[in-house]
């Protein structure tokens, strides 16, 4: 552990000291670009499944690139059957097709978009080359909250634990296992940037407690479903403009996503949507001091609970991958925990970290099958018990130990 933080460390200093040169002779295209007012970088890690998806959401994304304002930049880094590029759209871009854009720069070489070393080249070189008055960032790509990788590169059983952010396979568009980016790592790569006004997470399962705790440092307002989500992922042609707001507005990126997503008929004949919230990480140190010493005080009272009536938003994997790692939603959670005097304090501490949040009654699920929750009680946050990891194998114990938020 110490040796892997160490060349950890090592790696960060070795990136920003090649900043400082600004030079990359092994890439194409590398050059010094203006600076504006706001820029948004978009990464989408689309070798896997997703693949089919990608020219539709970009597509979506150049079609709304009229709503930014002359010093804004859209910043997209795509990595899929071609080489790892790079894309700048300002407003006078006027094709809408991924196909008719120059990259203005091109990776060279073996590139792993979800592996720490990857991520890290692509974020130092967005803060090299786009200076702005403020900053957004979306990650596309598959994810399941922080849950730890376990895939060594030929065990494809290791698709039963899932992953974390992202998934890289090498041009296997077929396969949803690959390379993946623990929650940690992502951390220390999304510190190489400059301060974010937003995070957004366009992948399923990456709002939960253990995630934002990790990423709340270096970013303001994080945006991000704690369930699965559809495929074809965010609306971008009805949500950009509110990233360009003179103030992110992520209530409207929250509530424009969910209408734009809410009433799917399922497999099963339910009408479904999605869960989707934004979360002010300034507050977070407080709401996690008060839920874990609140937790030790209760935990005794666990026993008593009945978890199969609190909502949860992974209860489909758990039964068909066999990992009892529930992500239960953390304001119902703690209702059925706490005393109604405690839960009431409680909540008005969650209350302040939450800008926007929307849970429809059912939820789409293509693997599983649509859900229902207690929607009217959720917060649209999930959270893991640590009675649960009791049961479960060593990886994920010491993994949950190394979180910030451990319970």
């Amino acid at each position: 552990m110490l040796s892997s933080l160490f060349n950890r460390h090592i790696l960060l200093l070795s990136l920003f000291l090649l900043s400082v040169s600004c030079s990359d002779s092994d890439d194409e295209n590398s050059d010094e670009y203006v600076s504006g007012h706001r820029v948004v970088f978009f990464y989408f890690a689309a070798e896997n499944d997703l693949y089919s998806f990608l020219s539709d959401d970009i597509d979506e994304i150049l079609s709304a690139s009229k709503c930014l304002g002359d010093d804004d930049r859209l910043v997209i880094f795509v990595d899929d059957l071609g080489k790892p590029r790079i894309y700048e759209v300002d407003n006078t871009v006027v094709c809408d097709d991924l196909n008719s854009l120059t990259p203005v720069h091109i990776f060279a070489g073996e590139f792993n978009s979800c592996g720490f070393d990857g991520v890290c080249k692509v974020f130092d070189f967005f803060r090299s080359n786009y200076h702005a008055d403020s900053y957004g960032l979306v990650m596309c790509s598959h994810g399941t909250g922080w849950l730890p990788s376990t895939y060594d590169g030929d065990k494809v059983s290791s698709a039963s634990k899932r992953k974390t952010f992202g998934v890289d396979n090498g041009k296997n568009y077929s396969l949803r296992i690959g390379n993946q980016l623990d929650i940690t790592d992502l951390a220390s790569a999304i510190n190489l940037l400059p301060h974010l006004d937003f995070l957004m997470f366009d992948a399923c399962y990456m709002q939960c407690a253990e995630v934002l705790y990790e990423l709340k440092d270096n970013v303001d307002v994080i945006i991000s479903s704690c369930a699965e989500i559809p495929g074809d992922g965010a609306p971008y042609s009805d949500i950009m403009q509110y990233m360009f707001s003179d103030t992110v507005d992520a209530d409207n990126i929250v509530n424009k996503y969910y209408e734009k997503s809410y009433g799917w008929i399922s497999d099963d004949d339910k009408l479904c949507g999605v869960v989707l919230s934004a979360v002010y990480t300034d507050g977070f140190d407080s709401l996690y001091i008060v839920t874990k010493n609140l937790y030790e005080r209760y935990q005794s009272v666990l026993a008593d609970v009945d978890l199969s009536d609190v909502s949860q938003y992974a209860d489909g994997h758990i039964k068909t991958f066999g990992f009892n790692v529930h992500f239960y939603d953390l304001r119902d959670l703690f209702r059925h925990i706490l005393p109604t005097t405690e839960f009431v304090r409680w909540n008005d501490c969650l209350n302040r970290v939450i800008c926007s949040s929307r849970v429809s009654s059912v939820i789409y699920s293509d693997l599983f099958g649509a859900f229902s929750v207690n929607h009217e009680e959720c917060c649209g946050i999930s959270v893991t018990l640590p009675v649960d990891l009791d049961i479960v194998d060593e990886y994920y114990r010491n993994s949950y130990g190394e979180l910030r938020w451990n319970l």
